[in-house]
């Protein structure tokens, strides 16, 4: 069969190619031509012709022709039909019908093009004429039969393998006939490629896959080449052809550039490749910044002006890919060193987006490449669009998080502004349900459409929290360790390394926030510029703004503790226990574990497949590589397990904590996902309330029990606030007795002795912590009477860790107090003091004294005198009074138990610190020692000083006292004591000191009525 179809068709063979390609019989592609034609011809993979199917087709359009009144068409059809059917001219058969027959009509069916409304016009038949035979006989009657070769054999009941090994006998024995004439070599040639060494002989289904590949093949279109395009017969497919030939129309001189025509299919691949992140490219051209299209391209059924509009959408988040791509580039081939780790693991999530991103686009490729569906720039367009939200909502937090904070210098201001940015835009996607998208330029990045907030929601958790791992481990380190570890100085909190931790200002000091100062513009003058401070606790990440104070506190705590040695410490509390379950479990994976527990995880089935090839251990040489080491000689099988150790312990150290990060957030069961802020109030924030709760409650306890904080606190309240009367009384009266009575009385060792035998008897273990010294710098400051013992100065030894509570500041703010306590303690002794024959004594005195009394003005008699001092005295000594009782019990007493009722409700050592500086604070205020009550005190010293003064009267004796003496000090007395009343009473009817109310209804009775 198949050798007859080569004999009958031979010479319509040749006419074919000749009349296709134009080639000579003598040529060589001739015979690749006619080898290709004779191949396809046996071995086709066309099914055969259905002559009933044609046959009801010619019935259907005969039967349309009647219908249309085309009767007399309908009957040439079916004549002319059934004479060639009967006709026997085919396949060397006597009778009509064969497969050949129905092939020719099914053939004219298709290429026939509208025959309803085509005029038919019967063509005459003409008869041929005589012709003058020119035909070689010989040549025509030898055409086809072979020469003889007794290698051919016989010829007789071939099968279809015995007929192909024959064709391979015929063709190698063809090629070897190279020498001989053109004219003896018209059977089938072979396709030879000669080389150098060797002859391949390409058997016909190589020419057929040269044939696919031709083409299948894109032409070169930026080199040059040109691309056919297959416009169709639609006019909508020359759309650009016909809009082009428009404006040439309307405007004769334009120009027309010559463009390079593409395919929508080419242009496809180009914006695929473009957003998977490669910048060298044709048609789209990047300039460093952003893509552009090139301007002289051209796709037939878009206009340039629809073509530049439909590619500006994907530039624009090419752009986007590149600034991303360059950012984790510069993160990871850069200096790591100079990179904070913030910024390392913001990198990392956005690679790991990334490379998502190109597995998504790399199955539209595949698609595209396929051609089995309908892509267009408007299709790609919106299959993409969710995902192009993401990277534009990713770029968003780039630009905003990583792009502004370049011109800051300190890692914590960057790292904080990613940290806070990612997090408020992971809030807005929570709280508002949309996210409106804005680039540098002010364009709506959505285009008028909002995100997918669950999407958005699942992109960005996984992404902050992978993000604030580094952040979240130096606080782990630090709350459970003791120590603050930071090598990139990203953290909002610094250590002060020159102060101790056993320092009295280590709880001050040590640490402290990084100040956020922004310079102003260098071209400005020096005098002109000025810095902007900014609040440092803005400047920590907003989601740890709820729980710093419990960090910084926790953190100072644990390096206090680990300072003094407790941590180790058996307490019988179970501390030593949680500490060691807290170091075990790092906060970031308790973290991670909460979210588990909130969120929940998905089933084995969804998660299995994600995660199970993490788990299989590639082997490091592949068994390429293997064979070809054996061949060559120089497998080495110990080299094998040397390489395997190191990449797997090298594998193992760097892939563990990645693996475990991402099996579990691909565990999450993201679908139930809870608001932000009630996510970290019930996943992280609870371990660092527990761990603040135990360490700060740890270090209170070992204050108060270990080290005697509430001692040394009574002890401070004892003898600075005067607290135990019976002991200072007996120290201050013997400085009183010696100024009164003019003796030196201004020596440290004087003082410090007679306070340490006051201690004696009630105090003895006291004597070695307190001690007393003048401070003569005083002297020169103070001149009215009272002031005189405000040179004493009291010092107690606080040991450490105690002087974090009272430190020196606290012991001068006592010390104040001390002063205007012994002020007005003088005052009250010295009235209490005086005897009345002290004041009725007579003095001896000369004649010349009597003499000049006698002729005084001063008539009063001396009982007079007297009465009038004894009344003054009352009026002083009751103003004293009331206000040693206001201080005593109104302030010391009543503020002395509210402070220790809050001592006992601190929960660590902060409140501590703070509640003591409150209660000194307080007291100081309201012994009128502040400034605002300037004018308050210096009446009340004032009329301390005129009890000063009236007991040195007193003393004299009434005989050296004047009338006038005694009316000069009780106007004096009046006006101050008036001035108190009126002061007073306007500042308690403004509510402003509710505790002067006592001190102002203890004066009411010393105004005269």
């Amino acid at each position: 069969m198949a050798r007859s179809i080569e004999k009958d068709n031979l010479q319509e063979i040749r006419k074919l190619i000749k009349h296709v390609t134009g080639f000579e019989e003598y040529e060589e592609n001739f015979a690749i031509c006619q080898q290709f034609v004779i191949s396809n011809l046996k071995y086709h993979r066309f099914l055969s012709v259905d002559s009933h199917k044609v046959t009801r087709q010619l019935d259907g359009v005969c039967e349309k022709l009647k219908i249309h009144s085309e009767s007399k068409k309908a009957s040439k059809l079916q004549a002319l039909s059934e004479e060639f059917l009967e006709t026997a001219v085919y396949e060397g058969k006597d009778v009509g019908k064969t497969d050949t027959h129905y092939s020719v009509l099914l053939f004219l069916l298709l290429i026939s093009n509208d025959p309803i409304h085509s005029d038919y016009v019967e063509t005459e038949k003409v008869t041929a004429q005589d012709m003058k035979d020119d035909i070689d006989w010989g040549a025509y009657l030898l055409e086809g039969i072979q020469r003889y070769d007794p290698s051919d054999g016989e010829l007789s009941d071939w099968t279809d393998d015995d007929d192909d090994s024959e064709e391979e006998k015929y063709v190698r024995r063809t090629a070897r006939d190279n020498s001989q004439s053109f004219d003896e070599r018209q059977t089938v040639a072979p396709y030879i490629v000669s080389d150098s060494s060797t002859v391949h002989e390409e058997e016909p289904g190589d020419v057929e896959d040269c044939d696919w590949l031709s083409r299948n093949l894109i032409a070169q279109y930026w080199k040059g080449e040109k691309v056919e395009v297959e416009t169709g017969k639609y006019r909508s497919c020359q759309l650009n052809n016909n809009w082009e030939a428009y404006k040439e129309r309307i405007d004769p001189l334009s120009c027309d550039r010559n463009k390079v025509v593409v395919t929508e299919n080419v242009l496809l691949r180009e914006v695929i490749w473009m957003l998977m992140g490669i910048s060298n490219l044709y048609l789209l051209e990047f300039n460093g910044r952003f893509f552009v299209p090139k301007r002289d391209i051209s796709v037939p059924h878009l206009s340039e002006e629809s073509l530049h509009n439909c590619l500006t959408q994907f530039t624009r988040y090419g752009a986007y890919i590149q600034i991303l791509q360059n950012f984790v580039e510069e993160c990871n081939h850069g200096n790591r060193s100079d990179i904070c780790q913030t910024y390392q693991s913001f990198a990392s999530t956005v690679a790991d987006f990334l490379q998502d991103v190109k597995t998504q686009l790399s199955i539209l490729e595949q698609k595209l490449i396929k051609q089995e569906e309908v892509l267009t720039l408007l299709t790609v367009a919106r299959d993409t669009e969710p995902l192009m939200q993401k990277v534009g909502i990713v770029c968003l937090v780039y630009m905003r998080g990583i792009h502004q904070g370049r011109p800051y210098k300190l890692a914590s201001q960057k790292a904080t502004l990613l940290l806070t940015t990612l997090y408020n835009t992971l809030l807005s996607c929570d709280t508002l349900f949309e996210t409106p998208l804005f680039d540098e330029g002010g364009v709506d990045l959505n285009q008028g459409q909002n995100c997918d907030t669950t999407d958005m929601l699942k992109l960005l958790l996984p992404m902050w929290i992978q993000t604030c791992q580094p952040y979240i481990n130096i606080i782990d380190t630090w709350i459970s360790h003791g120590y603050l570890t930071d090598p990139h100085s990203e953290f909002i909190i610094q250590r002060n390394k020159e102060i101790d931790t056993l320092d009295e200002t280590f709880w001050e000091k040590s640490f402290a926030f990084h100040t956020m100062v922004k310079d102003p513009d260098t071209s400005g003058s020096g005098s002109d510029k000025r810095v902007q401070e900014y609040d440092t606790m803005d400047w920590a990440p907003k989601f740890l703004q709820p729980v710093l104070q419990q960090i910084v506190l926790t953190g100072k705590s644990m390096e206090m503790l680990e300072g003094l040695g407790k941590l180790a410490e058996y307490d019988g509390k179970g501390f030593s226990n949680h500490l060691n379950e807290f170091k075990e479990t790092h906060l970031y994976d308790k973290f991670i574990t909460s979210l588990q527990t909130l969120l929940g995880t998905k089933t084995k089935s969804d998660s299995g497949e994600e995660t199970r090839g993490t788990t299989q251990n590639e082997p490091v040489f592949s068994p390429d590589i293997e064979r070809q080491m054996k061949e060559k000689g120089i497998h080495d099988s110990f080299l094998k397990m040397h390489f395997e150790k190191i990449m797997q312990q090298d594998t193992e150290y760097h892939s563990i904590l990645e693996e475990n990060f991402s099996q579990k957030m691909h565990s999450l069961n993201l679908d139930n996902l809870q608001p932000v802020e009630l996510i970290l109030q019930e996943c992280l924030y609870p371990h660092i309330y527990k761990q603040y709760g135990k360490v700060c409650l740890k270090l209170v306890d070992t204050l108060k029990t270990e080290y005697h904080l509430m001692d040394y606190l009574k002890a401070m309240r004892r003898f600075f606030l005067m607290e135990a009367g019976d002991t200072m009384f007996i120290f201050y009266t013997e400085i009183f007795d010696k100024i009164r009575l003019h003796e030196h009385w201004k020596d440290t060792t004087t003082v410090t002795w007679a306070l340490h035998e006051a201690l004696d008897r009630h105090f003895p273990d006291e004597v070695t912590r307190i001690a007393v010294f003048v401070d003569t710098s005083e002297d020169d400051r103070d001149s009215q009477p009272i002031n005189v013992t405000n040179c004493l100065k009291l010092q107690y030894q606080i040991p450490s860790p105690v002087d974090v509570v009272i430190n020196e500041r606290c012991q001068e703010i006592y010390n104040h107090i001390f002063s205007f306590l012994l002020q007005v303690k003088r005052a009250k002794y010295c009235l209490d003091e005086l005897r009345f024959y002290d004041l009725a004594k007579e003095c001896a005195s000369s004649t010349t004294d009597r003499l000049l009394k006698s002729l005084s003005l001063d008539k009063e008699p001396r009982s007079a005198r007297i009465h009038r001092m004894h009344l003054l005295r009352m009026k002083l000594i009751n103003f004293v009074n009331s206000l040693h009782n206001y201080i005593m019990t109104r302030i010391l007493h009543s503020i002395g138990l509210e402070f220790t009722h809050d001592l006992k409700e601190a929960k660590d050592l902060d409140q501590i610190i703070e509640i003591h500086a409150g209660y000194i604070r307080k007291i100081h205020e309201r012994c009128l020692l502040h400034k605002k009550n300037t004018f308050l005190k210096e009446a009340v010293l004032k009329v301390l000083n005129l009890s000063l003064r009236f007991q040195k009267e007193w003393d004299c004796g009434i005989d050296n006292i004047s009338m006038k003496q005694i009316e000069d000090t009780e106007m004096e007395f009046s006006r101050c004591i008036q001035f108190l009343r009126s002061f007073l009473n306007s500042v308690i009817q403004r509510g402003s000191f509710p505790h002067l109310e006592s001190l102002a209804f203890g004066l009411e009775n010393l105004i005269p009525r």
